[in-house]
């Protein structure tokens, strides 16, 4: 959620209210209490942009711990409601990496990383993606096969990665 979709969770995204129990049976994900205080305020400010920043910064230090760090950032948002604007989420997320909070910190507000976000904004727009969660695989230079959108389970991603990598004989 970026430029004229940033707004209040009230404003943005009012379904949620009413769907994350089906998310939760659907996942067996929890939303935590303070996430849901957040939604009956109506108050949070959706928008992609610290988090994306953020995820330039940490691939820039531990490319290899994306994933872990997404995880645990959707985990802070979403179960224990930390506002994902804060730099503070940011700082306690990169102690618990053991990444020098100040330096992450600084890193945030560099043009360079909101840059690299920015880029993986229009990488996503490019490759038609219109929803998440979305899972793509790239095969090569300019190959990517969107493989989820949406919920998919953990056996049926598999299956489909395998599937990929046999067609395209990687």
């Amino acid at each position: 959620m970026t430029g004229e979709r940033v707004g209040s969770i009230n404003q943005i995204a009012p379904f949620i209210k009413s769907a994350y129990k089906t998310i939760e049976e659907t996942t067996g994900i929890k939303f935590g209490e303070a996430y849901l205080k957040h939604l009956e305020e109506g108050t949070m400010i959706l928008n992609s942009e610290k988090p994306s920043i953020a995820l330039s910064v940490f691939k820039s230090i531990l490319p290899e711990q994306a994933i872990p760090f997404v995880h645990d950032l959707q985990d802070a948002i979403y179960f224990d409601g930390k506002d994902p604007n804060e730099n503070d989420l940011y700082r306690y997320l990169a102690v618990n990496y053991g990444i020098d909070p100040d330096e992450f910190e600084e890193k945030l507000g560099l043009e360079e990383f909101k840059d690299y976000a920015y880029y993986d904004f229009a990488l996503a727009k490019q490759l038609q993606v219109q929803g998440y969660p979305a899972v793509l695989i790239q095969t090569g230079e300019s190959n990517f096969y969107l493989i989820a959108k949406g919920y998919t389970d953990i056996d049926t991603l598999e299956a489909r990665i395998t599937n990929v990598l046999k067609e395209t004989g990687n």
